[in-house]
C-alpha cells in the first residue's frame, strides 16, 4: 500500500461543516484508534473553550445598540437606543417621547437642558418643580426653608424680581389679605395685607 506524505491545500473559502478530520481516539480503550469527525462538530467542542465566544445570530442596523432578541438561542436585534457619530448624539426614543444626550445637554419632548461653561446652561419646558427643598448659590443642602438662596458672605443680591413679585398663602390668585405682600413692577408700589387697597 502506497503511503501519502502529502495532500492537496483546500482554501478556507472552500471547506463546509461537513468535511472530515481524521483524529487518534486516544480515551479509547485499545491502541488508539483512528476515527474521525466533522468541522462543524470541531467547531461545536472548541467554542466553549475559548472565552466570550459564542454562535451570534441575528440582524442589526448600523449606530444601534443591539439587544437580545432570544437570549437563550443567541439572537441579537435593534434596541430603541441608537448613536448618531456626526453629531455625537445618543437617542432613546421611548413611546411619545424622545431623549436625547449629547455633549453638555440633555433634551425630550418635555424637557430640555444644557449644561455648558457658566452662564451657559439652560432649562427649557413648559414647566418643572422641585419636589423636596431646593437650594440655589449654595454648596450645601437646603437648611430651615423650602427654598434657601445664597449665603451670608454674598455680595449681590439673592435674587431679581423684574416684573414683580407675589407673596401669598392664596396662590390662586392676586387676593391681598393678612398673609399676602404684593410689590409691583412699574411704579415700585409696595401692597401688604395690612394697607387699604
Amino acid at each position: 500500500m502506497a503511503i501519502i506524505f502529502t495532500y492537496p491545500v483546500i482554501k478556507a473559502a472552500d471547506l463546509a461543516s461537513t468535511d472530515r478530520l481524521i483524529i487518534s481516539k486516544m480515551n479509547s480503550v485499545g491502541n488508539n484508534p483512528t476515527k474521525s469527525l466533522t468541522l462543524a462538530n470541531l467547531a461545536n467542542f472548541i467554542g466553549p473553550l475559548i472565552p466570550g465566544l459564542g454562535t451570534v445570530t441575528g440582524t442589526g442596523t448600523t449606530d444601534t445598540l443591539p439587544i437580545w432578541a432570544d437570549g437563550p438561542n443567541g439572537v441579537l436585534g435593534d434596541s430603541p437606543i441608537s448613536y448618531d457619530s456626526a453629531s455625537e448624539k445618543v437617542s432613546l426614543p421611548l413611546g411619545l417621547n424622545a431623549y436625547v444626550f449629547a455633549p453638555g445637554s440633555f433634551n425630550s419632548s418635555e424637557f430640555d437642558f444644557k449644561s455648558a461653561t457658566f452662564n451657559g446652561g439652560f432649562y427649557r419646558a413648559g414647566g418643572f418643580r422641585f419636589e423636596q427643598k431646593l437650594a440655589v448659590g449654595r454648596t450645601n443642602d437646603p437648611t430651615g426653608a423650602t427654598l434657601d438662596v445664597g449665603t451670608s458672605t454674598d455680595t449681590s443680591p439673592a435674587a431679581w424680581f423684574r416684573n414683580g413679585v407675589v407673596i401669598s398663602n392664596n396662590p390662586s390668585g392676586v387676593n391681598v389679605d393678612n398673609t399676602s405682600v404684593v410689590i409691583g413692577a412699574g411704579n415700585n408700589d409696595i401692597v401688604s395685607g395690612s394697607d387699604n387697597c
